[in-house]
């Protein structure tokens, strides 16, 4: 069993302890934030010399992150069951085009994007029209947050630029893709990609959208809300 330090509501936390000649008995988990308040107790029989359980992460309406501890209890004995963070969990949202400065770099390619264009800060600078050139820069950009509140930590964003290959049938393929790298100890609400417009092997007009998802790393021990894990933006 892998120990974690994060996890968010909703996530089942495996719990155990071992117990010597404790056979048939039952333990209590007694979960606890970090200043002793209660939230709530769990039992558990003893089995082969183990007790186990499983706490369906919830701490009610206290705000996060909360530090949660857990302490294992026999009887008068009391084993220290370890700690860890709750986080809120993480989205993706509001995913959408940025027009951007003029563009440097060769056309087609696709950059990071860390908001030094003061464009890519605003509110809702969406693109609302279909005139892109070659040569053009845009940003691909998606909201992240973790309970209403920027997402701090490290984290990874993949974006996927898909091309529609038949006017009006919506028969979208990927044509570039990057894995945005993140790292944002003070919070950060939106991560984006710079694509500078290239020319395809078919004549113009061309459509584009790209679907942004979270990347699911090895041994990552805070895995983002699997249910809105992939957003698309809407086609240009």
């Amino acid at each position: 069993m892998t120990a974690i330090t994060k996890a968010h509501p909703g996530q089942e936390v495996a719990l155990s302890t071992d117990v010597t000649d404790g056979d048939g008995q039952s333990v209590s988990f007694h979960v606890t934030t970090a200043d002793g308040e209660v939230i709530t107790d769990i039992p558990a029989d003893v089995v082969s010399g183990v007790a186990r359980a499983v706490w369906t992460v919830d701490v009610g309406t206290r705000p996060l992150p909360v530090e949660v501890r857990f302490a294992a209890r026999l009887g008068a004995e009391t084993a220290d069951s370890g700690a860890l963070t709750v986080e809120a969990s993480a989205v993706l949202a509001n995913a959408g085009w940025v027009r951007l400065a003029a563009g440097t770099g060769g056309a087609g390619s696709l950059a990071p994007l860390d908001g030094e264009d003061p464009l890519s800060r605003q509110p809702t600078p969406f693109l609302r029209y279909d005139d892109l050139r070659v040569g053009e820069a845009v940003a691909m950009r998606v909201e992240v947050s973790a309970g209403m509140q920027p997402l701090k930590g490290d984290f990874a964003v993949s974006f996927e630029l898909q091309k529609e290959q038949t006017k009006d049938q919506a028969d979208f393929v990927t044509v570039g893709s990057l894995v945005r790298e993140v790292s944002a100890p003070s919070g950060v609400e939106f991560v984006a990609v710079r694509w500078i417009a290239g020319p395809m092997d078919k004549p113009a007009p061309y459509r584009f959208r790209f679907v942004a998802s979270w990347v699911r790393r090895p041994n990552e021990s805070f895995t983002p809300d699997a249910e809105r894990g992939r957003i698309e933006s809407r086609a240009i």
